[in-house]
């Protein structure tokens, strides 16, 4: 079979993963079929380059999709220890999850404790608008929320009186998801 595919100058790879012939048939437009009939022109897929290349000691097979027919992309991520390795790949499917995200629903959740921030003054404010010892509960409840806030801060090594300071700052200037 290997020898009428070279003469006839037919590219003949072996898949064994689902996962990556999907991905080919999408970069290509072919269509997958599951039995041996000759294809009609419009389940025939085309691609404009496909050339092997080194990665590594490793040698891969790449498929180019010239222009914005393709709408796969590849990320290889290379490092000298697994663990490096490991975290590089975490971050950049951190770093995709959170585009597919923002592009799917346009809305930002505020964090980073802003949202502790904000129900802290609005709870100190609704603290000073009572009379009667409610107050005090009310205020405490409100000054709670800094202590989720102050963690939050200190797991990211700065100094956490310094924050939460600049962040209440921050939030009666008007500046609450900055």
């Amino acid at each position: 079979v290997l020898h009428y595919a070279n003469k006839y100058k037919l590219l003949v790879l072996k898949i064994n993963s689902k996962f990556d012939l999907r991905r080919l048939s999408s970069v290509t437009g072919a269509t997958i079929m599951s039995n041996l009939i000759v294809p009609c022109a419009h389940e025939i897929g085309h691609i404009d380059r496909v050339y092997t290349d080194e990665l590594g000691k490793r040698v891969v097979v790449i498929f180019e999709q010239k222009g914005l027919k393709g709408n796969i992309a590849s990320i290889v991520v290379r490092g000298s220890m697994d663990g490096l390795l490991d975290e590089a790949e975490r971050a950049v499917e951190d770093a995709i999850n959170t585009y597919k995200c923002l592009t799917k629903e346009n809305a930002i959740l505020a964090g980073g404790g802003a949202t502790e921030i904000q129900l802290s003054q609005k709870l100190t404010e609704e603290a000073n608008n009572c009379s009667d010892l409610k107050q005090y509960a009310i205020r405490q409840f409100g000054s709670s929320f800094d202590l989720v806030v102050k963690a939050l801060i200190q797991n990211t090594g700065m100094k956490a009186i310094d924050a939460v300071t600049e962040l209440h700052q921050r939030h009666n200037q008007g500046q609450k998801f900055d």
